[in-house]
């Protein structure tokens, strides 16, 4: 069972320095062109928030490659913060940084920006099932004093189906 929590919003987003690059920039009203000479940071090689929100807002394909891809999206804040580059960010994840002044907005979309719903994913509980964990044997012998009766290995997590 699924249940949507939150919706996620994206934002275009830079460290300050970069953010007047772009809007020194000659074509500063056009951000696709803007931003041709900043490279962007993500978690993957492959942009996939970054043109994703491309695709959406501006209804272009993003052409550039990545500055530099890093392990998740906590190390792109620290990259593009830095200087690194620009990235599409959720905002509870940049919003502490745009209020602060570590991070500039560099992009306000007419129409909302992309969003990601977030759900609570459940598992439904399990029917309880009787579970024998003696063993029989062929012959008429009976455990000896301290022997355990044996049981089915324990299951790890993250092992098996789900």
């Amino acid at each position: 069972m699924a249940l949507p929590l939150a919706d996620e919003e994206y934002l275009l987003v830079a460290a300050p320095s970069r953010a007047r690059h772009v809007e020194e920039h000659p074509s500063a009203e056009d951000i696709c062109t803007a931003v041709r000479d900043v490279r962007p940071v993500a978690y993957a090689e492959d942009l996939p928030i970054v043109r994703r929100y491309w695709r959406n807002v501006f209804g272009k394909q993003l052409s550039a490659r990545a500055a530099g891809a890093v392990p998740n999206l906590y190390a792109v804040v620290s990259a593009v913060t830095a200087g690194a580059g620009y990235s599409v960010l959720p905002r509870s994840l940049c919003e502490e940084h745009l209020c602060d002044g570590r991070l500039a907005l560099l992009h306000e979309p007419v129409e909302p920006p992309p969003l990601n719903t977030l759900f609570l994913v459940q598992r439904p509980a399990p029917t309880r099932t009787r579970t024998s964990y003696g063993s029989v044997t062929a012959s008429n012998t009976r455990p000896g004093p301290g022997s355990r009766p044996s049981r089915p290995p324990a299951r790890r997590v993250g092992q098996g189906r789900l």
